[in-house]
């Protein structure tokens, strides 16, 4: 270039020596050089994790980070969690299909993200809800499940009473005054409990 303050883009990765000869109006001249004082430096994304498929929730995976020319990472777990951790643990409570996806910054501001890794968690999966949450005693509360991937439920009311088969919705009286924590307990094929 001839400009006096040039702008250059590097395509490729490597160390550059940068020279600038000057001339004076008597084609009197001098150079300077700076051996590879330009560092062009690509990071990239990579990672392997201790396990891909879980049986049954929960499960924990150890992610290791098998990145290069980066200075920093943000994990994304592909359950709206993450963390900057270099080699993270992760729990996964919830069976479902999850993608995780690293990303790392590069000395000069570069990021770089790998390719999605599939996380699976087999098991079965649900939530319940009841239309009251203040009662009488013997009054009713209607329980309505959602689920998947569930062979069969057992409703625990907390009051010493259980019911147990595949009907998604219950009705349940309580008799005596107190505070009552209900709960759904599912199992799937593989003998999987949540």
């Amino acid at each position: 270039s001839t400009d006096i303050h040039p702008t250059h883009s590097y395509a490729a990765n490597g160390s550059y020596t940068v020279k600038l000869t000057a001339t004076n109006n008597y084609g009197c001249s001098d150079t300077k050089e700076l051996n590879n004082i330009i560092d062009v430096v690509t990071p990239v994304a990579a990672f392997t994790a201790s396990d891909y498929v879980g049986n049954c929730p929960p499960l924990i995976v150890n992610f290791t980070n098998q990145s290069s020319n980066y200075l920093s990472q943000t994990w994304n777990f592909g359950d709206n969690t993450s963390t900057l951790t270099d080699n993270p643990s992760h729990f996964y409570s919830i069976s479902g299909t999850y993608d995780v996806v690293l990303t790392v910054k590069g000395p000069g501001g570069c990021t770089a993200s790998s390719a999605p890794a599939t996380i699976t968690v087999h098991g079965p999966r649900g939530s319940f809800s009841y239309d009251k949450t203040s009662i009488c005693p013997n009054v009713a509360v209607n329980f309505t499940a959602n689920t998947f991937n569930t062979t069969s439920m057992v409703w625990d009311f907390n009051d010493g009473t259980t019911q147990s088969g595949m009907d998604t919705i219950y009705s349940h009286t309580y008799t005596t005054v107190g505070n009552y924590l209900p709960k759904l307990l599912l199992k799937d094929n593989a003998g999987c409990i949540v």
